[in-house]
């Protein structure tokens, strides 16, 4: 929050990634059971993210960018080298960004999502995936 909070108390930050967003998936079984899915991303393109308080944006000059509120993100799952947030209408973005660290980028998201899932009176969030959920 130290980089993204400005000195009149705002939050804005933003970064360059390489955006690709889910093209397709396919459900693992194991003897039987549904394990979980596996994606494939589509190809990647230069882009931004960008958080204020409120709002997440991605940017990336294609027609799934926008722009969400914190309480529309429905799960946040960082890895090695990139950043996946789960996203209204079943869609996923992945972003690795250029210059910048996924860990950082996942606690700020983690941050900005507890803090208005609290402050709409929705809880305390307890788990960030596969899905956020409250205790």
């Amino acid at each position: 929050m130290t980089r993204a909070t400005r000195d009149d108390g705002t939050v804005r930050y933003s970064a360059r990634a390489e955006v690709s967003w889910r093209v397709a998936e396919q459900a693992v079984w194991y003897r039987g059971v549904l394990r979980g899915f596996v994606e494939t991303m589509g190809p990647a393109a230069p882009g931004t993210i960008t958080v204020d308080r409120d709002t997440v944006s991605v940017e990336d000059g294609r027609a799934g960018a926008g722009r969400w509120r914190h309480l529309e993100v429905r799960a946040v799952q960082a890895a090695s080298r990139s950043l996946q947030l789960s996203l209204p209408g079943d869609r996923l973005v992945q972003l690795r960004f250029l210059g910048d660290s996924p860990r950082r980028w996942e606690i700020l998201m983690r941050r900005l999502i507890s803090d208005a899932y609290e402050g709409a009176g929705r809880g305390r969030v307890v788990e960030f995936q596969p899905r956020i959920t409250t205790g």
